[in-house]
């Protein structure tokens, strides 16, 4: 599948610019990346698939033949106590039975080209994922050791790491996001191994 015919949908304009800039610096090309109703606890999934259903329905009406939705687990692990699987099951649940009561696709069809793959519990514990990487950036501290920092507090950990101010999402994430290589990102997160998967079997069919 050609990569402008996947469609993203992230939280904001950060993951955005962020991952168009990984895809386009590897493909010279990116998928179509929007972002949707955005995400926290306050928004239940049925809530989100709400506010996203128009968008997802705009996208697979014209040449997008494939979606990935990336909303944030955030802190639902803890308050809501569901898992990153979980999650990701019911998200896809809610947003294929609000387009099937559109009558514009079919069940079968949206489980097919709906995907979800959640980021956890942030998309700051993505660019967590090749430390070493983010270094290069010189806003991480040298002393920054690599982990397995799924499930944790991402903004908070980078926030302890930065040199000499304070982490900032809107000022911070896409600069050092770019030093992230994919290759060694899937290695120290699963949820940005699964959406790279995902996307690899995507642009492969």
């Amino acid at each position: 599948m050609d990569i402008r015919n996947i469609g993203i949908i992230v939280d904001g304009p950060t993951e955005k610019d962020s991952l168009e800039n990984m895809f386009y610096k590897v493909y010279h090309k990116t998928p179509v990346i929007r972002y949707g109703p955005g995400n926290g606890l306050q928004y239940t999934e049925e809530c989100y698939a709400k506010k996203v259903v128009p968008l997802i329905v705009f996208l697979l009406s014209g040449n997008v033949y494939s979606l990935i939705l990336i909303p944030d687990l955030e802190k639902r692990e803890k308050k809501n106590r569901i898992t990153l699987i979980q999650f990701a099951k019911k998200m896809k649940e809610c947003v294929v039975a609000d387009i099937v009561k559109t009558g514009l696709f079919h069940e079968d069809y949206l489980n097919g080209v709906i995907n979800v793959c959640p980021s956890n519990i942030m998309f700051e514990n993505w660019i967590l994922s090749d430390v070493e990487g983010i270094k290069a950036s010189k806003l991480i501290n040298d002393d920054a050791e690599q982990d397995y920092y799924d499930g944790r507090n991402g903004a908070s950990l980078l926030n302890d790491m930065m040199v000499d101010k304070s982490y900032k999402k809107t000022r911070d994430a896409q600069n050092l996001f770019k030093y992230v290589d994919s290759e060694i990102g899937k290695g120290f997160s699963r949820s940005f191994n699964e959406f790279m998967r995902v996307f690899d079997e995507l642009l492969n069919k």
